[in-house]
Order: structure tokens, then C-alpha cells, then sequence
């Protein structure tokens, strides 16, 4: 799987399928905006994903439940970054 100059956007992103499939598109070159409401293990995914260094990834703190506030992240996301 080539990812290189993707943006991908996933949530429940510290989960055990969020986790493993944000490494994996990190280590397939993509640039990941990974949302979920754990910031502890938020910091630690990116730690992990840094260590890989082919993409990138960013952990936002964000509770899917609050749409409000879903839909300014979304909007900062987008606004720094074009197109996702």
C-alpha cells in the first residue's frame, strides 16, 4: 500500500483497529489526523508513529459525541491542510 501524499482522517483512532490501522498508514507513507478522546494513549500513538518515519501523523484530542466541536476540528483540519 503506497499512502505517500495521502491525508487520511481516523477516529477511535487509539483503539486496537485504530491503532494498528494508524501505524500502518503512517508506515504506508500517509499523513494521519488521528481523532480520539484519550489523550494519554493520543500522545503514545504518536510517539509510536514518529518512530516509523515514513508519513506522519497528528493526534487530535476530540470526543466524537460533541458535534460542535467535531465540526471545528474538522474545519481547522481542513482549513490547515486543503483537501482530506
Amino acid at each position: 500500500m503506497d499512502l505517500r501524499g495521502k491525508k487520511i482522517l481516523l477516529t477511535g483512532a487509539v483503539g486496537g483497529l485504530g491503532w494498528d490501522s494508524a501505524l500502518e498508514f503512517v508506515r504506508a507513507g500517509g499523513r494521519v489526523f488521528a481523532l480520539d478522546i484519550h489523550l494519554d494513549k493520543g500522545k503514545l500513538l504518536e510517539e509510536q508513529a514518529a518512530k516509523l518515519g515514513a508519513g506522519s501523523l497528528v493526534y487530535v484530542n476530540q470526543d466524537l459525541g460533541d458535534q460542535d466541536g467535531l465540526r471545528r476540528t474538522l474545519h481547522s483540519i481542513v482549513q490547515r491542510e486543503g483537501e482530506i
